[in-house]
């Protein structure tokens, strides 16, 4: 609960963050033309355009937990003086998976399914919120089922996932890009 709230309270930070960084960590192995960048919800499609991860330390379970957040086109962000992310403006959709991998340093290899355990490849917390004006309109959409699958190559992800939200309504979205830690 207390990290939900810090979240929530944080988001206006986290909102925002590899638009830049992503053309500096491109290492040439990724072709966004090749591959889908785009989240499928309820039938109408929305193209993603960033991503990051935050590390969270050890939880005692033997993973370790990396919130994955993605932005939709049409969000931009703005940086700090110390080029991290401070705000975001524009409307479209951000969606956040808090993923138990077996890796601090990235995410592992695998699929990842929803399940509280927070064991290696499992994710506890989910949602899909659009953004309006550059603040969450209304309450996030929990996500109530899903699985996520990631792959890495050459400090490339390939990230994959569907599932059902709260209101039963399906998502599914592929992103394939470097993605910053922080």
């Amino acid at each position: 609960m207390f990290k939900s709230k810090l979240f929530v309270g944080l988001l206006g930070t986290l909102l925002l963050v590899t638009a830049c960084k992503k053309d500096d960590d491109n290492d040439g192995t990724n072709n966004p033309g090749d591959f889908p960048q785009e989240l499928v919800l309820d039938g109408t499609r929305y193209g993603l355009g960033t991503a990051f991860m935050e590390f969270y330390p050890d939880y005692g379970v033997n993973s370790h937990n990396l919130d994955l957040i993605f932005f939709s086109d049409g969000l931009t962000p703005h940086y700090d003086a110390d080029n991290y992310p401070d705000s975001v403006s524009g409307n479209g959709y951000m969606m956040y998976f808090e993923l138990f991998s077996a890796d601090s340093t990235y995410l592992s290899a695998g699929t990842y399914s929803m399940d509280t355990t927070l064991t290696v490849n499992t994710f506890q917390g989910a949602f899909i919120a659009p953004v309006s004006n550059g603040a969450i309109n209304g309450d996030p959409e929990q996500l109530k089922a899903g699985s996520v699958e990631v792959s890495r190559s050459n400090n490339v992800y390939t990230i994959t996932g569907s599932g059902k939200d709260a209101n039963n309504k399906d998502f599914e979205f592929s992103y394939q890009a470097a993605i910053t830690i922080f």
